[in-house]
């Protein structure tokens, strides 16, 4: 009876609702469409331009483990059909963030012509290219076989 009586004090504040449910959910995917990503692509500054080039001949580096190849050859390998999916490429993005601190965004369209974009975080400090977000951007990473840093 009082084990009864425990489990149901101790369940009560588990099963009411507090309303912090709405604040847990995960963010809604931005909406891509065409010509909202061609504005945003001419909106890069030359600066920009350059710090795309620099990441994307960086190898991006996840949970320690730098990719065996850079990003921008996983990206053409994916363009050409011998990556681990087929795009179709539309453009590269540069934001500054805080300090040193870049965002790069790559749009492109997959097999089912949805328009799709993966993100990077360069440290220009750091010397890193880490992934901004983790559904697109680990797409673009290439498993070495002993998974080291060089």
């Amino acid at each position: 009876m009082i084990t009864i009586l425990l489990l149901v004090l101790l369940g009560s504040p588990v099963l009411q609702s507090t309303g912090r449910e709405q604040a847990v959910r995960p963010a809604v995917e931005e909406e891509l469409s065409l010509p909202l990503i061609m504005e945003r692509l001419a909106k890069v500054s030359p600066e920009g331009r350059e710090v795309i080039e620099r990441a994307k001949a960086m190898t991006p580096v996840i949970q320690k483990n730098r990719s065996a190849r850079t990003l921008g050859e996983t990206v053409e390998d994916c363009i050409q059909g011998r990556g681990q999916l087929i795009i179709y490429p539309i453009g590269w993005e540069a934001l500054r963030g805080e300090g040193s601190r870049w965002k790069i965004f790559f749009y492109f369209k997959d097999q089912e012509k949805r328009y799709l974009k993966a993100g990077w975080e360069y440290n220009k400090d750091r010397n890193v290219l880490l992934p901004a977000e983790f559904t697109n951007a680990t797409k673009f990473w290439v498993r070495r076989s002993e998974n080291l840093n060089p």
